[in-house]
């Protein structure tokens, strides 16, 4: 799935809660990105990848739960 994939709702609602790194973050999954390529390009460990992936999925869905 891409970013241009998601609905513009859906698009509107990450650009609205998420913080630039996460945003970043998620194109880049989006995109098909490894949680170790993503690190290696951003120069983070890949677990700081996972969590923030798990942050953003918490943001996401709490949001549109509400």
């Amino acid at each position: 799935m891409s970013w241009s994939a998601l609905s513009h709702e859906q698009r509107e609602l990450a650009e609205r809660e998420l913080a630039p790194r996460q945003l970043e973050i998620l194109k880049l999954v989006l995109a098909g990105r490894s949680h170790r390529q993503i690190a290696l390009g951003l120069n983070i460990s890949p677990s700081t990848v996972a969590t923030t992936m798990f942050r953003i999925r918490q943001k996401l869905s709490m949001e549109e739960a509400a």
